[in-house]
């Protein structure tokens, strides 16, 4: 019995180990190609710095008994544009989501708070249309993700512990998924909407998912 734990864990062990370099050789091709996408097309790329606020949750089979918190990002954007009307969007977002967790049928002052920042890499296409004063952007494509910190707050009758949120014991590191987003540009101004829902489960054996929706601000230089 203790030889079939030690082998299922070693075997579960290099699985994620695999899993992990997978995601790790396909976030650095992906910075590599959009590096080398932007070399090209450097004359017409725009720059732009983003912020936004919103909220976050989990949604799955096993997402029973979370609810929405605060989430936030900050960022680094970069548009070229293709042909007509298209164009690519990508950069880099710092971005701390997470979920409040009920674990009232634990212990009924017990709180769960779960922080999960990551650092994300959107490989969008956008779709331009242009108004007498604004421009309109329609965004969507899939976007990479890997975790850089964060905490999990338990708290009880004013005492608490915390513990990392990624780890051997905690989340999985890497995310990747989908994301949609509405814009306007208003000169040098950006506005707009956009959400994130997460391909990969959170958690090894745990059928949860990310999902995110945020209002940003921006300015292009």
């Amino acid at each position: 019995m203790v030889l079939n734990k030690k082998a299922n864990g070693m075997f579960f062990g290099h699985k994620t180990k695999l899993k992990q370099n997978f995601m790790k050789k396909f976030i650095l091709s992906a910075i590599l190609i959009v590096s080398a996408v932007i070399g090209m097309n450097a004359q017409d790329v725009a720059l732009s710095i983003n912020a936004g606020v919103g909220t976050s949750t989990w949604v799955g089979d096993h997402s029973s008994g979370t609810s929405p918190r605060f989430a936030y990002r900050v960022g680094l954007g970069v548009d070229m544009p293709i042909q007509g009307r298209f164009g690519f969007r990508t950069g880099v977002n710092f971005e701390q989501i997470g979920t409040n967790v009920d674990t009232k049928d634990i212990a009924k002052d017990l709180d769960t708070h779960v922080n999960q920042m990551y650092l994300e890499v959107p490989l969008m296409g956008t779709m331009r249309f242009g108004l007498k004063n604004a421009d309109v952007v329609f965004n969507a494509g899939p976007y990479l993700a890997v975790g850089v910190g964060g905490k999990t707050k338990a708290s009880y009758r004013g005492e608490s512990v915390s513990e990392k949120t990624f780890g051997d014991d905690g989340l999985n590191r890497f995310d990747m998924g989908m994301g949609i987003g509405l814009g306007l540009e208003f000169d040098r101004f950006l506005v707009g909407l956009d959400t994130r829902y997460g391909f990969l489960h959170i958690a090894d054996n745990t059928k949860a998912y990310n999902i995110a929706l945020f209002f940003n601000v921006g300015y292009k230089f």
